[in-house]
């Protein structure tokens, strides 16, 4: 490697840049032969560095070099591999960063918070969406439903949908396709909130369904939940501040589950 040459040619970057690249480029030095097919190069790295942040440092400095020797035959190869090391990486923040909302950030109250913001706002979906979420608990595919005003007849018990049946003073949810139907039967929900009828009522002049697309149902709801939070993050938050069994079996009944399983992965009880 040429490596006086490399470190020269740094010369415009800052300081502890330079210092980075210089630490990285003699570790490649030891561990690689440049000259080697990247799968070969790819392992060595994989086999003497663990930690994700110093990988992805290594495979800068090596791009880096590869475009100082204007080397593009492998450049390809050690970028897409690079990639999949930042993606991994990224998920993995992502995932520390939402563990962190939801056990030292968000609770309970900011969630009923926007709620009502959602309402004030006139953000309909948005406010139906997360109503459901709070006080049924449910999962994604129980809010894949579809409207209906009273006097439209279906046979809901013998259909493979999920509706959501609008009267003049209440609203029925009515829930036989989800994950654990078979095991827990229908699910029936009876909502006479002066405000969730006045938002379905809404939705219902623009559209007959809850939701607008429903080929990600994960990605489609948290477009619509308080801070993008999934309906697993919301179960969560609302299981730690309703840390009694009752609540636990409550829950567990919406969601159509044991409540022990409930208590085992989410409780300190």
């Amino acid at each position: 490697m040429d490596i006086d040459g490399f470190l020269y040619a740094l010369n415009d970057l800052s300081t502890t840049t330079i210092t980075n690249h210089e630490r990285n480029i003699h570790k490649l030095d030891d561990l690689l032969d440049i000259n080697d097919e990247p799968n070969t190069n790819i392992k060595i790295l994989y086999k003497q560095e663990k930690r994700i942040p110093t990988l992805m440092s290594l495979y800068k400095t090596l791009l880096k070099y590869l475009h100082y020797i204007d080397d593009n035959e492998y450049i390809t190869d050690y970028n897409n591999e690079y990639n999949k090391i930042k993606k991994k990486y990224d998920d993995n923040k992502k995932k520390e960063t939402r563990k962190m909302l939801i056990e030292s950030v968000y609770d309970a109250n900011d969630l009923y918070s926007k709620l009502e913001e959602f309402y004030k706002d006139k953000e309909y979906t948005a406010y139906v969406i997360t109503y459901i979420l709070l006080n049924y608990n449910t999962r994604n595919q129980d809010l894949d439903l579809k409207i209906l005003k009273s006097d439209h007849k279906v046979d809901i018990k013998n259909d493979n949908n999920n509706y959501l049946i609008i009267y003049k003073t209440m609203v029925k949810i009515y829930i036989g396709t989800y994950k654990t139907a078979d095991i827990y039967g229908p699910k029936l929900f009876i909502i006479r909130d002066k405000k969730f009828i006045t938002a379905i009522n809404s939705i219902y002049d623009t559209r007959d369904k809850l939701l607008i697309n429903n080929s990600n149902l994960t990605t489609e709801i948290t477009k619509y939940t308080p801070y993008n939070l999934n309906e697993v993050d919301i179960l969560k938050i609302l299981l730690k501040h309703n840390n009694n069994i009752e609540y636990y079996k409550r829950a567990s009944e919406c969601r159509g589950t044991d409540y022990k399983t409930l208590v085992e992965k989410y409780s300190n009880l």
